[in-house]
């Protein structure tokens, strides 16, 4: 396989530096340090730790970039003094990957960086996420899960499943489907998908996109990446969740299929594409990959229509196991806090790909377990995107200053400047609107992910707190007052919208126009949110009506036009209007469709 010489110093670059903000939100490293270090040196090792996760949550509610300096100091200063782990080894799967790391010095030191930060502060969310999903005994849309034949398992087992299912089922209901982009190719059309060259060069690609925690904040991803998600928040309840893969012909790189949750000795099978467990003996039960074996035919019931299922029986002799573990999982400083960590803050912070491979070797009859590639290339995509960023603004000023003489090249030069101001454009305002620090808008996102629904169920904050509820209210402005900042320079005013020194008229049009842009994107994120959390709540009719007369009346340019329709869809089946669940199922047009005309004819049986 093609080694790549650039791919070692990216991914040094994007794992050990602390100065280069990987994610792309805007936030910069506080670099003075010298107040930390003056700090009392007599404080404990608990202190630090206990300092640490204390911070870690707080970045629910503070602005990013003042806290993360001093999370990593204090987790540094903690782990200076811990022992090495004496049984933590570089998993040998590493070096399966279809791109050289030579050499591993970011996972065997015990030195936390920036990435740490970003994979803690999603952890916690996970965690969060997979408590209250665990325990959510009481919702009628979930109750479909509990009546599924499991025979053979022990109560354990059946838990296990029970929980799967709705940890699935919560990141099918809130990740908004997008379809998969292809492996882009290189410019002389050579195809690159063996190879780590698209992602280190900024070029979008299928599942590398997003990390987790942009993918939840988001609420919006494609199939690998609303699959890692699943992975993940199965991974805090400790049931271990792969990727089954396909390997390709000729040995090319595998391409993950779907989900399999290992209980028991059974690999249970999730479909992250069609948004549904795989059916079996018509949607009684879960199929496992033992059953397709038995029987290939069973793959033919997962096609509608003429659109076939993506799978056939002959692609089951090509099935890989692939663990999904990003260098934080795999690190040894992930290890030892893991093992530190406990009561509240405790959380699955560790993957061993080794006892995995073993277990499917053993167990599930399947020889070979690969790393899950995606996992790393989301790292290079952020640096090369990054990278790609800055030379489009680089080339911005570079182009402003050029003479154009001809029509023709002032044409070019005009053209050129269009497209490179709507790139930064698009960037900026997706970057605004969702990664913004002090939002209520994605503080109410955030107090969601703990849990905190409504004003009576929170628990913490003390007096003045407000919930997720009321923070995404407050982010739903009236469209009156929208559409008043356009033109009336008392709501301008209202909102920061003063001409500023040697502004001129069209530039302040454009601020002006990027504020009611994000306003509006705003209202419709919350109003969709607000939607879930009253679904949540197990408070259906009101989440029917903020579905249907508020998510759904802006059409198909909402953000979440087709997973609003889906959750409408399974109000309704919570409701007992099976009829009406089935119509707007079967009249899906997202890229689920598939999936959701499969869940309506599941429905429709009784199963």
């Amino acid at each position: 396989m093609s080694r790549q010489p650039g791919i070692k110093s990216c991914l040094m670059v994007a794992f050990l530096s602390t100065g280069c903000t990987l994610l792309a939100t805007g936030c910069s490293p506080d670099t003075d340090l010298s107040r930390l270090t003056s700090q009392k040196q007599t404080s404990s090792q608990e202190d630090d730790l206990g300092q640490a996760a204390s911070l870690i949550e707080r970045l629910d509610s503070e602005p990013f970039s003042q806290l993360q300096s001093l999370l990593i100091f204090h987790l540094n200063r903690w782990i200076q003094e811990q022992p090495r782990d004496p049984e933590w080894i570089l998993a040998p799967l590493v070096n399966r990957l279809p791109f050289s790391i030579e050499n591993h010095p970011h996972l065997e030191q015990l030195q936390f960086h920036l990435s740490d930060v970003y994979y803690l502060h999603e952890t916690s969310w996970l965690h969060s996420i997979a408590n209250w999903v665990e325990n959510q005994d009481n919702r009628k849309h979930l109750d479909r899960f509990s009546q599924l034949q499991t025979e053979g398992l022990t109560d354990e087992e059946r838990s296990q499943l029970l929980t799967a299912c709705r940890l699935f089922d919560w990141s099918v209901r809130h990740i908004q489907l997008k379809p998969l982009k292809p492996f882009p190719t290189s410019g002389s059309g050579e195809n690159v998908r063996d190879r780590n060259i698209a992602p280190s060069l900024g070029i979008p690609g299928p599942g590398y996109t997003r990390i987790p925690h942009e993918t939840l904040t988001h609420g919006s991803g494609d199939a690998w990446q609303r699959g890692r998600v699943f992975i993940q928040l199965a991974r805090q309840k400790h049931i271990k969740v792969v990727y089954l893969g396909l390997r390709g012909e000729n040995q090319r790189r595998t391409e993950p299929w779907l989900t399999a949750a290992m209980i028991g000795e059974q690999l249970f099978l999730f479909d992250n594409q069609l948004g549904i467990p795989l059916p079996a003996d018509g949607g009684s039960r879960i199929a496992t990959l033992a059953d397709l074996k038995e029987d290939p035919g069973l793959l033919e019931s997962f096609s509608m229509g003429d659109k076939p299922y993506r799978t056939s029986g002959k692609d089951l002799e090509r099935v890989v196991a692939l663990v999904d573990a990003c260098h934080c999982a795999l690190s040894q400083r992930m290890r030892i806090l893991e093992k530190n960590l406990a009561g509240e803050n405790q959380m699955v912070l560790s993957e061993t790909p080794g006892r995995i491979s073993r277990q499917m070797r053993n167990t599930f009859g399947i020889d070979r377990t690969e790393l899950l590639p995606t996992s790393l290339e989301t790292f290079f995509y952020k640096i090369g995107s990054l990278q790609k960023l800055q030379e489009a603004e680089q080339k911005l000023q570079q182009l402003s200053l050029a003479q154009a003489s001809t029509p023709a090249e002032q044409a070019q030069l005009s053209s050129e400047l269009r497209n490179t101001r709507q790139e930064l454009d698009r960037h900026n305002r997706e970057r605004a609107l969702l990664f913004s620090e002090v939002s209520e808008l994605v503080a109410g996102r955030r107090l969601f992910f703990r849990g905190h629904f409504g004003d009576a169920e929170l628990t913490r904050g003390g007096q003045g707190a407000r919930s997720a509820k009321t923070l995404l209210l407050g982010s739903r402005l009236p469209d009156d007052v929208i559409i008043a900042l356009n033109s009336s320079p008392d709501v301008q005013k209202q909102f920061g919208l003063l001409p500023q020194q040697n502004e001129t008229a069209e530039q302040l049009k454009s601020r002006v126009e990027s504020t009611m842009y994000l306003l509006g994107e705003s209202k419709k994120y919350a109003t969709f949110w607000i939607s879930m959390i009253l679904m949540e709540e197990g408070n259906y009719e009101a989440a029917i009506n903020w579905l249907e007369k508020r998510t759904l009346s802006i059409g198909e340019l909402g953000p979440f036009y087709h997973l609003a329709r889906y959750n409408l869809a399974r109000c309704y089946e919570a409701t007992g209007q099976q009829e009406k669940a089935c119509e707007i199922l079967e009249q899906s047009t997202s890229p689920q469709a598939q999936g959701d005309r499969l869940l309506a004819r599941i429905l429709a049986s009784g199963s």
